[in-house]
């Protein structure tokens, strides 16, 4: 999580947290670097409050975006934030110029583990599973997550969504 938050490791986190000011805008408190090498963050209860609203509101948001940057395509995430569900058509998946639903997708993941952790405080464990359909038969295509690092699928496997 702590790279998918833009930070290169535990030490660079804790570096950021040193100058802020404590704002609810500006994240967290403080940080410190655990055993395993991962960051605790500190929060107030401000701090807190500010971050699920704003990871609540940033999921909307870009699941909305999804729809309207891709015709025809359309993405879900669940209540719990588990699982994303990529509606997608053959045109979005093979266009090259539409190769950026990919990074689209592990964005909404990283607010999904974001959501998670949020809602756990304490508890760092997350977990996303994604799943791409084919927009038109409504077909798995493929499976992929947070635990396997991708989503990977061929012509082969979007053909037998058809």
């Amino acid at each position: 999580m702590i790279r998918l938050r833009g930070f290169e490791d535990a030490e660079a986190i804790i570096n950021d947290a040193a100058g802020l000011e404590g704002s609810a805008e500006n994240g967290h408190l403080g940080a410190q670097e655990t055993d395993d090498g991962s960051a605790c963050l500190t929060y107030s209860q401000e701090q807190y409050d500010y971050q699920v609203a704003w990871t609540e509101d940033e999921l909307v948001s870009a699941a909305s975006s999804f729809a309207a940057s891709y015709t025809g395509s359309r993405v879900e995430v669940s209540g719990d934030a588990q699982t994303i569900d990529c509606y997608l058509t053959y045109e979005t998946v093979t266009d090259a110029a539409s190769r950026q639903w990919a990074s689209d997708v592990a964005y909404l993941e990283m607010l999904c583990g974001q959501k998670q952790i949020l809602s756990h405080p304490g508890d760092g464990a997350w977990r996303v599973v994604i799943n791409v359909y084919n927009a038109g038969t409504g077909k798995l295509v493929a499976t992929g997550g947070s635990d396997t690092g991708d989503v990977t699928f061929n012509q082969d496997d979007w053909k037998a969504s058809e």
